[in-house]
């Protein structure tokens, strides 16, 4: 029996779309595999350079409380804390807020603020530095709508005014020291949550009511900035980065 020349161009045909298609498909899965493998591994190294970071800095707390007048503001290193809380953040964004990795990355970042704040405090009584600390407590869950936004508003406030220190909880976070000052603080919601002197003040506030409700050095700060002996950063630039 002959077989047919259309049947057998037909399979032929067929043979070669398959191949071409597990060709593609490979190709691409192999590149996802790469590309994913590549992202883990950068994530990897942001951790690791995350980890040392936390260690430098916990050193130069230590360096700090041995002579803390000497340097009342340490602006520097206010200034790396937010370098390091920005990049724990992005390993958040990328690997997830149930993450392992991500969940004592914020353990050390938290208990470095903590230390941080409490360097802070210590400045203002021992030192009489012109510092304003403010804890905030959000929440990543769906219960906390307005946390992002109290997050905006609170980075603007600290870029216009150098004598602030923004210091950023996770709420749900399970740490002992948070604990303690949640205890402290008597902290209840609804979120987001700030402590600003010994007051505490639960739901969204915007950058006039936090103004507001400063302390009374906070507006005398106010008044010598009006006077161009603080510096301050220009409001249009600010509104680009939200």
């Amino acid at each position: 029996m002959i077989q047919n020349p259309k049947k057998q161009f037909n399979y032929r045909k067929h043979l070669f779309v398959f191949l071409i298609t597990l060709i593609v498909f490979g190709f691409g899965f192999g590149l996802s595999d790469y590309i994913s493998q590549k992202k883990l591994s950068e994530l990897n190294n942001l951790r690791e350079d995350l980890q040392l970071d936390i260690l430098s800095s916990e050193t130069q707390f230590s360096i700090l409380e041995t002579a803390i007048c000497k340097d009342v503001n340490h602006s520097s290193l206010a200034s790396e804390l937010y370098a390091i809380g920005e990049r724990t953040a992005y390993m958040e964004e990328a690997l997830g807020h149930e993450n392992p990795q991500v969940i004592r990355l914020k353990k050390n970042y938290s208990l470095l603020e903590i230390k941080n704040w409490l360097l802070t405090e210590k400045a203002k009584d021992q030192c009489q530095a012109k510092l304003i600390p403010i804890l905030y407590f959000y929440s990543n869950h769906e219960s906390c709508p307005t946390c992002a936004k109290q997050g905006y508003v609170l980075t603007y406030l600290r870029e216009k005014y150098p004598f602030l220190r923004i210091y950023s909880f996770d709420y749900n976070l399970d740490l002992s020291a948070l604990d303690t000052i949640k205890s402290l603080y008597r902290l209840t919601d609804p979120l987001p949550i700030l402590v600003i002197g010994e007051n505490t003040y639960s739901g969204f506030r915007d950058k006039e009511e936090i103004e507001n409700i400063l302390p009374e050095i906070f507006k005398n700060l106010i008044e010598e900035e009006g006077n161009g002996q603080i510096e301050s950063v220009d409001e249009s630039s600010l509104e680009k980065e939200k």
